[in-house]
């Protein structure tokens, strides 16, 4: 699967999905790091806006990139709702990480919520490193979350599980999820499905399915892709309050990197 594939149902239940599950600790992190930064802001993968629309309605100019027509297509209805200095901040660009479809200079690019991760093998991942620091503004920062394999997690969503309920258009929803992992090629296939009807065989046809494939990665991979692409490794943490990443330790990486000035 290429970048550009994205699941449509993925895309049509996105907003709904993360509400539930609460998906909102990195939305502070990159909020932050976008006023700092002072704009203008690049968000590679955006799809929606749930990190996007903090950081424009905080102040800051942000270009959003995504290959959903669908997400971009549900970000600009959202864009219509904002006030209007609000929706002056923010453009909103078909792109992928092989071709961003914009050229900067950004003094922050940002990929949040393992967006790399559908990058789907290592050639494509350098090529994609080298566009997103090809942007940066001198003295710029990347900055990506991503996860490397960890077994343990990995065994445990082999089969199907029950990951949220939520209501949508007054209709009760269920979204189950398994996954299995590839060693050779570091990937993980996963599989959701959207059910209303109380189990994870109970999904009729594929506009309630979306399977698709994550590359996993690890602080060593990432330290040379940001290497090869000429940027410097400011900071490789376990999570948003900066805890220094431990490689004994498989989860969760951020990375932060910086374009030399020079």
């Amino acid at each position: 699967m290429s970048i550009a594939e994205y699941p449509e149902s993925l895309a049509q239940h996105y907003d709904h999905d993360y509400a539930a599950l609460r998906q909102v600790e990195d939305v502070p992190f990159y909020m932050a790091q976008a006023i700092d930064a002072g704009g203008p802001c690049l968000e590679a993968g955006c799809g929606t806006g749930r990190v996007l629309l903090p950081i424009a309605r905080a102040g800051v100019e942000i270009t959003g990139v995504d290959p959903s027509a669908t997400m971009r297509a549900m970000l600009r209805a959202k864009l219509r709702r904002e006030p209007a200095d609000v929706a002056a901040r923010v453009r909103v660009v078909d792109g992928h990480f092989g071709a961003l479809g914009v050229d900067g200079p950004f003094a922050l690019v940002t990929v949040p919520f393992r967006a790399f991760m559908h990058v789907p093998d290592s050639a494509s991942q350098r090529t994609a490193f080298t566009e997103l620091a090809r942007v940066l503004a001198p003295g710029g920062r990347l900055i990506l979350d991503v996860f490397d394999f960890d077994a343990e997690l990995g065994e445990r969503h082999r089969d199907p599980h029950l990951d949220t309920t939520y209501v949508m258009d007054g209709r009760t929803v269920q979204r189950w999820s398994e996954s299995s992992y590839h060693p050779a090629s570091r990937t993980l296939s996963v599989t959701f499905r959207w059910t209303t009807g109380g189990s994870a065989s109970s999904a009729g046809d594929d506009s309630a399915r979306a399977d698709f494939m994550m590359r996993c990665c690890s602080a060593d991979e990432l330290e040379a892709l940001a290497t090869h692409a000429g940027l410097v490794i400011e900071a490789l943490d376990a999570d948003f309050g900066g805890t220094p990443y431990d490689r004994a330790d498989p989860g969760d990486i951020v990375l932060i990197a910086r374009r030399p000035s020079g």
